[in-house]
């Protein structure tokens, strides 16, 4: 009877353990997720709490997410404010460190920004401005600086931002194991 019981909850946590496997999403459908998100917050206002209003827009022709970079613009609806581009890249999302909000976002803003960590100088920010406007750190043929941030735009409803994070760091996980697995030496 002691062998049975056993044999029963060896299969129970066996078919448990199987079942919460299969419910992860894959790189894939975590990169299908996030450029989603993404891409709901494009013509989607960005209100800071100083006053200052932008819109996501495209950069040029970009405006686009995938597992290596970010590139958006906020055009500026405030007079006297420049619209600026922004495009990170050697995006490397095993080595994220931490999500924060980014300063200074009213809070019934439309859009909200995440601030996400990496090591220092580990990313490449591509900046862009408009030809009338000038700005440190930004041109109209863009600036390229070592930086230890990207910025994540998102719709600021409810549940969106918590999900966004999760996806993030699952991101952040699954390029850990792929990273691993490839390198089996690796740092």
């Amino acid at each position: 009877m002691k062998k049975l019981n056993t044999f029963f909850l060896l299969l129970t946590f066996i078919l448990v353990s199987n079942s919460n496997a299969q419910t992860q999403p894959d790189k894939e459908t975590t990169l299908n997720y996030l450029n989603s998100a993404f891409d709901s917050t494009l013509y989607f206002e960005l209100k800071f709490n100083d006053g200052v209003v932008y819109k996501i827009s495209f950069r040029g022709n970009y405006f686009k997410f995938n597992n290596r970079s970010i590139e958006f613009s906020r055009k500026a609806l405030t007079e006297g404010y420049c619209t600026e581009g922004y495009e990170f890249t050697k995006v490397n999302w095993a080595k994220m460190e931490s999500i924060t909000d980014w300063n200074g976002i009213a809070t019934n803003s439309p859009v909200g920004v995440l601030y996400v960590k990496f090591p220092n100088n580990s990313i490449l920010r591509t900046g862009y401005i408009d030809s009338n406007c000038n700005k440190e750190g930004f041109s109209t043929y863009g600036t390229t600086q070592s930086v230890s941030y990207v910025l994540f735009p998102y719709l600021n409803q409810e549940g969106v931002r918590e999900r966004l994070v999760k996806a993030l760091n699952h991101l952040s996980k699954l390029e850990k194991e792929e990273q691993a697995k490839n390198d089996p030496f690796g740092n």
